[in-house]
């Protein structure tokens, strides 16, 4: 990560190296799969494969990557970064496992767990004043296959179940 940078922080994966590769040789050393990091505080919306080694990282290589992670916006809360287009293609560049990135647009993701596969779906909303469905549109969606810790692109966000539990009161 390039500390100039305003994406880097001491708050990201980036802050606690150590720490980081102890849970990822723990993940290895125990042969666990489908690990899903689910997090926020970022005012972002991040979907990246979490990588063995990022510096090495391949993205064509499957076992490069021990996890997937889903980074979610803030709702309410504006964009932290400044100049966010141009820091958006620099990192992109540079972190071939970051799969998805908005730094601008506001929002929430909706994760959609099956046995055979997990799926992030990015909402962006235009503001928080309003409740009609106009100011909230699709954004992107991302899944992973039971078994693997790459996350590819979908077309669009999975179906609701037919048949959704009540909502608690």
């Amino acid at each position: 990560c390039d500390w100039s940078s305003d994406v880097c922080s001491s708050d990201l994966w980036d802050g606690y190296p150590f720490a980081r590769q102890r849970l990822i040789n723990l993940i290895r050393l125990m042969n666990l799969r489908d690990i899903a990091v689910l997090t926020g505080d970022r005012h972002a919306s991040w979907a990246m494969d979490v990588p063995v080694d990022p510096a090495r990282f391949d993205p064509l290589r499957v076992d490069d990557a021990v996890a997937v992670e889903f980074v979610t916006p803030a709702v309410s809360s504006p964009s932290i970064y400044s100049m966010p287009e141009s820091l958006r293609t620099t990192f992109l560049g540079q972190n071939p496992h970051v799969r998805y990135l908005d730094l601008v647009e506001r929002g929430y993701v909706i994760v959609d767990v099956t046995p055979e596969r997990l799926q992030g779906a990015y909402f962006h909303v235009r503001g928080i004043e309003r409740r009609d469905g106009d100011e909230e549109r699709f954004a992107a969606a991302l899944s992973t296959s039971a078994g693997v810790s790459q996350l590819r692109e979908d077309p669009a966000p999975a179906e609701p179940p037919g048949d959704p539990p009540p909502l608690a009161p």
